[in-house]
């Protein structure tokens, strides 16, 4: 089985710089900085939150499918 979350980390009152798209580049650009310590602070609580996500959907189809 497999199963995919996005994540959204950008909102209309807070964009992300489309340089992240390349983030090595984008972390070695001191424009960036700012960013990068916001991403440092909040990525790791959305992943984890989204690993929840996919982990509660596959419990529900693993019992669907004894």
């Amino acid at each position: 089985r497999v199963a995919a979350v996005r994540v959204i980390l950008d909102t209309p009152l807070h964009e992300i710089s489309p340089a992240w798209v390349h983030p090595r580049r984008a972390a070695a650009d001191p424009r960036n900085w700012r960013e990068m310590a916001w991403l440092a602070r909040w990525v790791p609580r959305y992943t984890k939150r989204a690993a929840l996500v996919i982990a509660a959907a596959l419990e529900d189809v693993a019992r669907g499918s004894r």
